[in-house]
């Protein structure tokens, strides 16, 4: 089950070039002391949990929505809950039915960056808090 879709809330009102399908977008866990300015808050598709392949997921969406903003990174990247009311699946029938409940969900959030320097080449072993 999964929760409707992403979210993109701009902080910034320039626009940026998008970048090519494919460009690897680095996403940090922290905040980066690089000189930078942020584009926009952007969050994944929720799932009930973020591990696995659910969170592989999240991040190439973070990923494709930084690659359509034009940024160069995704900086503090953060677990968020969310719960949706409706109707769920009764688990108290043996037979399929549905009830009122709640559903939690997880999704990533972070910032969209552009540098606003000529960064030099890092080694993802530099950056303590690089996402894999």
């Amino acid at each position: 089950m999964v929760s409707c879709s992403y979210r993109i809330q701009r902080i910034s009102t320039e626009k940026y070039k998008k970048k090519p399908k494919g460009t690897e977008i680095a996403l940090y866990e922290g905040e980066l002391l690089e000189p930078h300015t942020s584009i926009a808050v952007i969050s994944s598709k929720g799932f009930p949990k973020s591990e696995g392949e659910a969170k592989k997921e999240q991040l190439l969406q973070l990923r494709k929505i930084a690659c359509r903003l034009g940024a160069d990174a995704v900086e503090n990247i953060t677990i968020k809950k969310m719960e949706k009311r409706g109707m769920v699946k009764n688990p108290r029938t043996p037979f399929p039915s549905i009830m009122q409940g709640i559903t939690y969900y997880e999704y990533l959030e972070g910032t969209a960056i552009k540098y606003t320097e000529k960064m030099g080449v890092h080694s993802k072993d530099d950056i303590p808090h690089f996402v894999r």
